[in-house]
């Protein structure tokens, strides 16, 4: 964001031309980087170069902070980490991100607000991992 302004949502970005067409671009992260920055992250599983475009939508807004929930979700595995704002406060935009060194694919379901204080992100674990290992979902929600 340009200076006087800051992050008001977040979002992403991905170039195919179907649904059947590589690159096959899987979002691992969409979280804030700074006051003033947006940060996307994501893996091709495909066989082709593709884009990834991480999208900030700025204004003239208060200052806000990061309430973090994490699960771990095993081979194949569906759930939701839901991350909630402090009494008095209320969830302007939110991210979530897959735990750096684990293992597995992110297969992002849903992000949204469950009320005015919680952000809840739903994904399964879509690449097979061996029985035990697991793999980190972080849901974040940005609370002013």
């Amino acid at each position: 964001c340009p200076k006087g302004k800051r992050i008001v949502f977040g979002g992403f970005y991905g170039e195919r031309e179907d649904a059947f067409s590589a690159p096959s671009v899987f979002v691992t992260a969409a979280r804030r980087s700074g006051a003033r920055g947006w940060t996307v992250e994501g893996s091709n599983a495909g066989d082709l170069p593709g884009e990834l475009e991480a999208l900030a939508y700025c204004g003239k807004v208060g200052r806000t902070k990061a309430r973090t929930d994490t699960i771990s979700l095993g081979q194949f595995e569906l759930g939701s980490a839901e991350a909630v704002c402090p009494l008095g406060t209320k969830v302007r935009y939110g991210g979530f991100e897959k735990a750096a060194g684990t293992p597995g694919r992110v297969e992002l379901h849903a992000m949204e607000r469950t009320s005015g204080r919680g952000l809840r992100v739903t994904a399964s674990e879509g690449f097979y991992l061996t029985p035990g290992d697991e793999m980190g979902l972080t849901a974040i929600a940005y609370c002013r």
